[in-house]
């Protein structure tokens, strides 16, 4: 009989009440666990696997994930009627994962198996999920409440956000190729929009010249808003300058935005202040502006 060892249930619930009136909860609920494909599990299309019923609500937000080394993992969703969604594997084969919004109370079958013909082995899942309020977004929302929604978006790794694929070039290499990146209206400033590639960057302000430290004002000013919005019992601020070398022309002024749980510290997002080194280039180009970004 095999055993399944729990590893720990994450429900990770931050209670933040500050001087802004929190509508919503940040953090996930979830839990993730160690388990193993054996000889004697059920057996289909010449593979492995374990299934169990899963339940979510209507506008949640989940994500599962399945880990291996030692087969190429393989996750699905199967409804009952015989639909099924299957999981997206990672380029290394040691990762598969689904996200899945509800547009309706649903149960299905989580099911969990290899990519391969005939392998058994240990692996490891986890999930996490959104209630549908955390969901939730509102062009008419307040900075704060912008801001809650892309941190519980940062939980779920941004495959639940709204989103649409592009190419462009890396801003700070303009010979560089275009790559594919992933872009989103959801964002913390209104009107503009975040880029998700490998994480989820936004541009906040940007000018040619900081004359009269404009920019150095609209960067002191956003970093206060966003204190303001955040409990300092369970976010510390930390900052740093980054000066610039023959690889980065820009010296950064940088505020990291750390999440405290349990003792163990979660680095969330950053705002930056991006500051051109004068060259030819600086003074033409405009991706080499002044600038202020979020970064997660």
């Amino acid at each position: 009989m095999h055993k399944i060892h729990i590893v720990f249930l994450n429900i990770f619930l931050v209670s933040i009440l500050n001087t802004h009136a929190q509508s919503v909860n940040i953090g996930a609920t979830g839990e993730a666990r160690e388990s193993e494909l054996v000889q004697t599990d059920p057996y289909s299309d010449n593979r492995h696997y374990k299934a169990r019923t899963f339940t979510i609500r209507k506008g949640q937000g989940v994500l599962f994930t399945m880990k291996s080394e030692e087969f190429k993992p393989f996750v699905v969703l199967a409804a009952a009627a015989g639909s099924s969604v299957l999981g997206k594997l990672n380029e290394a084969g040691t990762e598969s994962r689904i996200s899945f919004i509800a547009d309706s109370d649903t149960t299905f079958y989580l099911v969990h198996t290899s990519a391969e013909e005939n392998k058994t082995g240990k692996y490891s899942f986890d999930y996490k999920i959104l209630d549908a309020p955390q969901m939730y977004f509102d062009d008419n929302f307040s900075s704060c409440d912008r801001l809650y929604y892309l941190i519980n978006q940062w939980f779920l790794d941004w495959e639940a956000i709204p989103q649409y694929t592009f190419k462009q070039a890396n801003l700070n290499d303009p010979k560089a190729p275009l790559v594919e990146a992933i872009r989103t209206k959801r964002t913390y400033q209104k009107l503009n929009e975040g880029v998700i590639n490998n994480g989820y960057e936004e541009l906040l302000f940007s000018m040619p010249k900081d004359s009269n430290e404009v920019v150095r004002k609209y960067y002191d000013n956003i970093c206060n808003e966003i204190k303001q919005c955040l409990n300092p019992g369970e976010w510390i601020f930390e900052s740093e300058i980054k000066k610039a070398n023959p690889l980065y022309v820009f010296d950064s002024d940088i505020t990291t935005f750390t999440l405290m749980d349990g003792g163990k510290k979660y680095p969330c997002f950053k705002i930056i202040l991006k500051k051109p080194v004068l060259t030819s280039l600086s003074k033409t180009t405009p991706d080499y502006y002044y600038q202020v970004l979020l970064r997660f």
